[in-house]
């Protein structure tokens, strides 16, 4: 799976799982067509502007697409 299809699905979980424990029932599969509908070109765009697709921790800490990280180690091609 390609790391952004990773990161991606990441995101959606964890979006899924708050919704769910504010709503205290799973959100069921529209949350995740309305969260691709809604959220996936931004997810792409910061995706592409963070250290994460670089990184060799990009696992651990990818879904939050951050610029400037602290543990970024960049992987060697």
């Amino acid at each position: 799976m390609p790391r952004f299809n990773y990161v991606q699905l990441k995101m959606i979980e964890i979006d899924k799982w708050i919704k769910g424990e504010q709503i205290q029932r799973d959100p069921g599969k529209d949350f995740i067509l309305n969260w691709i509908n809604t959220n996936a070109s931004q997810a792409r765009f910061s995706w592409e502007s963070s250290q994460c697709r670089k990184c060799k921790n990009w696992q651990l800490g990818g879904h939050l697409l951050k610029k400037n990280c602290p543990n970024f180690c960049e992987e060697d091609y």
